[in-house]
């Protein structure tokens, strides 16, 4: 009865390292887009004032509330960006289980609606010919 436990314990670890390494990937990218981003917003007072000639607080407490905000900005755009992937894979999937429905109704549809023949195209012969016969 249990005899196959062991390659099923093999391949859910397998599985488990995929997604662990998967999600570590992703974390570690957010973690240094995060970086980044803190160091970004950190002198992006100092370069107003130094370059622009604005005239913001360029302290500690002010520079770390630029920070603050872009860092909840960013992790508004990665939950956003989550929401938008998952949404897709669930379309993904809907549209994949309705296929089946809309080829019935597409047959469906031609059964009652009945094949269209195609229009026949006259090639430059034929024309020349009926042309020919009208004109005798």
């Amino acid at each position: 009865m249990f005899e196959n436990l062991a390659i099923t314990d093999g391949l859910i670890l397998v599985l488990l390292l995929a997604a662990f390494l998967v999600i570590g990937y992703k974390v570690l990218s957010i973690l240094k887009n995060a970086a980044i981003i803190a160091i970004l917003a950190y002198i992006f007072p100092l370069i107003l004032n130094n370059i622009f000639g604005a005239s913001f607080e360029t302290g500690f407490t002010a520079q770390l509330h630029y920070v603050t905000i872009a860092l909840g900005l960013y992790l508004v755009y990665e939950v956003l960006e989550m929401f938008l992937g998952i949404g897709k894979l669930v379309f993904g999937i809907f549209e994949i289980l309705a296929m089946p429905i809309v080829w019935i109704y597409d047959a469906i549809k031609a059964l009652v609606r009945g094949k269209k023949k195609p229009k026949e195209t006259k090639t430059e012969k034929q024309k020349e010919k009926e042309d020919n016969s009208q004109s005798e």
